[in-house]
């Protein structure tokens, strides 16, 4: 009787062994997947600026024939209600394209983020449905905020507005 107990016993203590041999190899297998996957950089975002594709900040990409630009809304997404509709417009991305020459610029443009942001949003408030659908309206729109935008920039002027959204 004793001896069988011992046996369950050591049973017992093999089974517990060998389970924690398991979730320690399965924890080891989690640590090197996620250590390969971050120094490997498959973590970053590619982004495509300009046609240039690239892993890094899009600004800092030197090309003699794409303007180098800045992104004030940052990576967040920028939502408003169109007029006269119940849709909404998600801004995804915007990029403002300056002279690769001026300097001061590009710190301007990151003092006035806020008011930059309160431009797009109320430019947007103001479209309705049927004219951001098209590409001309597209094209509308990129034409207002680039006037609306260099109102407000005092050393210097953007040149181009590039825009990606998506209207729900």
């Amino acid at each position: 009787m004793v001896e069988e107990e011992r046996r369950e016993k050591g049973k017992g203590r093999e089974i517990i062994k060998a389970l924690g041999f398991i979730v320690l190899t399965i924890l080891l297998i989690f640590a090197t997947s996620v250590v390969t996957l971050f120094l490997s950089g498959a973590n970053r975002p590619i982004i495509i600026s300009g046609g240039v594709e690239t892993s890094e900040n899009p600004s800092s990409v030197v090309s003699k024939e794409f303007l180098p630009t800045f992104d004030p809304i940052a990576g967040e997404e920028v939502i408003a209600r169109l007029q006269t509709s119940d849709h909404l417009i998600k801004i995804y991305e915007l990029r403002l394209a300056y002279d690769r020459k001026n300097k001061l610029l590009p710190m301007e443009m990151r003092e006035k983020q806020f008011l930059i942001r309160d431009i797009l949003h109320s430019t947007l408030i103001t479209k309705n449905l049927e004219g951001l659908a098209t590409e001309e309206g597209k094209e509308v729109l990129k034409l207002e905020l680039m006037e609306r935008i260099n109102r407000i920039l005092e050393k210097g002027q953007i040149k181009k507005v590039y825009i990606l959204y998506v209207i729900q």
